[in-house]
């Protein structure tokens, strides 16, 4: 764990009619104490690939470009607390469409069950699609792969585009080797993109 500065620079698109929604999303956070959660996949989205789940604050948002060139944005994050290193339970690029659940991310056989707390990340990606869409996202743990699932942890019910983040400390106790993230989705075909992410051992709250 360590408080690092996250720098990106990447290629910028205007969104309809001229303007840009992700620009006022982070002209409000500039400056903010409130977290922005960060959730970086270094080998790609897909499910059980390592993970970094940080809270932090945005620090810079710089937009720059030349007359028929490319326009770049270029932003920084400073982390206000914990880098957590955890895994991949849901990939962005595999739209979410009914009720269900992940694969099971085991730690049998690395930490096994652990009490040193945890930390989720529910990010929407892009806005939902379909009529009055909802998700209700769950973390569950178990001993054992097949087994009987319980609920660690759940995210408040989602309907827009945005971030959540969940955090236990050491006081919650046992967190079982097995880990699942389910879902329960609700609309008239809704589809949701979401990148979720699961780590155990948190310093931060």
């Amino acid at each position: 764990h360590s408080f690092p500065t996250r720098r990106s620079s990447d290629l910028y698109t205007p969104g309809t009619a001229g303007t840009n929604a992700l620009d006022n999303i982070a002209f409000q956070r500039l400056g903010q104490d409130s977290d922005v959660e960060v959730l970086l996949a270094p080998n790609n989205w897909t499910v059980l690939n390592p993970a970094f789940l940080i809270p932090t604050v945005m620090t810079k948002w710089d937009v720059d470009g030349k007359n028929k060139d490319a326009v770049m944005v270029d932003s920084e994050f400073a982390a206000r607390g914990a880098v957590d290193y955890g895994y991949m339970l849901s990939d962005p690029r595999t739209p979410i469409t009914a009720t269900g659940a992940s694969v099971v991310l085991d730690y049998t056989n690395t930490t096994g069950a652990t009490a040193a707390g945890c930390s989720a990340q529910m990010h929407i990606t892009l806005p939902p699609t379909g009529t009055t869409p909802s998700i209700t996202g769950t973390i569950q743990h178990c001993a054992t792969v097949g087994g009987s699932y319980t609920t660690l942890m759940t995210f408040n019910a989602a309907t827009t585009q945005g971030a959540q983040r969940l955090t236990l400390d050491a006081s919650f106790g046992t967190i079982q080797p097995c880990i699942k993230f389910s879902y329960v989705v609700t609309g008239t075909t809704p589809v949701f993109n979401i990148a979720c992410a699961f780590a155990r051992g948190i310093v931060y709250s």
